[in-house]
């Protein structure tokens, strides 16, 4: 799971990763950890498309 995270940091043309697993595995504490490393991306305030 960390490789396959990393690299789609690093390519996002990958096109994500599934992550599966039972309840109590540290699924979303992983991807918020992840988002929390990751720097903010720019966007312009009132743009409904999330453009920068």
């Amino acid at each position: 799971m960390k490789l396959a995270l990393l690299l789609n940091v690093i390519d996002p043309r990958i096109g994500g990763v599934m992550i599966m697993g039972d309840r109590g595995t540290g699924k979303s504490t992983t991807i918020r950890a992840l988002a929390d490393l990751l720097p903010e991306i720019p966007v312009v305030a009132g743009d409904p498309y999330n453009s920068s």
